[in-house]
């Protein structure tokens, strides 16, 4: 883990864009090991406080991602302060949009990528493809959830359908970075199900 790290100073005093990609990386890694295996919510009844970690969850996150214990704690507490703002806009916006296919597919993706920017936990070009297919699903079915209720069963699927992701994402983890209620995604997906797109223990 210290040539890891040193080899990320050395980068960064060589080339500031080879750091950047670099630490990039290291975040992607640390974010995804935080999703695979710890909740960043207290439980399913208190949806919108969002949990500091302990020490030993630190000690767990640097020892599953290979990463310098310091620096996960540093990226972690950032993303978390982040995503705390980004549930206040969740709160507090009005999102408009018509269910012209076009313009849905265009502001979802907008909010798509804006997630990915926050939390880089999934393969977002896999993610884009997984939104267009989706959507078509729902022209068929004549049936629109929210906005966040679409963004949060994208990521799950994405997740879920990765070939090189060995261990899944919580799901309330996903819920709570795409402001997604438990109805509003099981809702969703038992809508597949019945209609024979999803498999029950997908």
């Amino acid at each position: 883990m210290t040539n890891v790290f040193s080899i990320a100073i050395k980068e960064k005093k060589a080339n500031e864009l080879t750091y950047s990609l670099y630490f990039g990386e290291i975040r992607q890694r640390v974010l995804k090991q935080l999703f695979q295996t710890h909740s960043i919510i207290k439980n399913e009844y208190e949806f919108s406080h969002l949990l500091g970690l302990s020490d030993e969850a630190y000690h767990k996150i640097s020892k599953g991602a290979n990463i310098q214990e310091f620096l996960v704690r540093e990226i972690i507490e950032k993303f978390l302060a982040q995503l705390q703002y980004f549930k206040k806009f969740w709160k507090h916006s009005h999102i408009q949009w018509t269910h012209n296919k076009d313009r849905i597919y265009s502001k979802v993706r907008i909010y798509l990528h804006k997630i990915y920017k926050l939390a880089p936990v999934f393969d977002y070009k896999r993610a884009k493809i997984n939104l267009e297919t989706l959507q078509k699903f729902f022209r068929v079915a004549n049936f629109w959830p929210k906005i966040s209720t679409q963004l949060a069963m994208v990521i799950y699927l994405t997740n879920t359908n990765d070939p090189s992701t060995k261990e899944n994402m919580l799901m309330q983890n996903i819920r709570v970075l795409t402001n997604c209620s438990a109805y509003a995604f099981y809702h969703t997906k038992n809508i597949m199900i019945e209609k024979g797109v999803l498999k029950k223990d997908e």
